[in-house]
């Protein structure tokens, strides 16, 4: 299997910037009310926490004979079509029966359509940076 495109996709980043500034809020009351050690050592244990929540949540995204992501598997010849959307043009567009994978505030998004009539979703959509590429490699 060759393998034709790969993309690693964080959560959004205000979750993660709403984790670091928790962390920072709480180091810092914690080092005034308390002490400066205990203040320390809990923005460290916060920023851990942050930072696995990020890696945790994150997707990889692999295109092979079929597309992997996290734990989502498609073969190739399931894509009816598939074309790029933008933001606006994707929440205008997205219904709860569509599976949505990735941060919902991307840029760009591909919208998969399936034609396995035993798949739950009949579209799917996919945050990525890079659509040209992705499109190219499902196409």
């Amino acid at each position: 299997m060759e393998l034709k495109y790969r993309e690693f996709l964080l959560p959004a980043p205000a979750i993660v910037g709403f984790g670091l500034v928790v962390t920072a809020v709480l180091g810092v009351a914690v080092s005034y009310a308390v002490s400066a050690i205990l203040g320390a050592a809990l923005a460290a244990t916060a920023f851990l926490i942050t930072a696995l929540g990020a890696i945790v949540n994150s997707h990889t995204i692999k295109v092979t004979d079929q597309i992997e992501i996290g734990k989502y598997r498609l073969p190739l010849d399931l894509i009816a079509t598939a074309s790029v959307l933008t933001h606006a043009e994707f929440r205008t567009e997205l219904k709860t029966t569509q599976l949505e994978i990735g941060s919902n505030s991307a840029h760009s998004y591909l919208k998969l359509e399936i034609s396995d009539p035993a798949d739950p979703y009949h579209v799917w959509h996919v945050a990525t940076r890079r659509p040209i590429e992705f499109l190219a490699a499902v196409r």
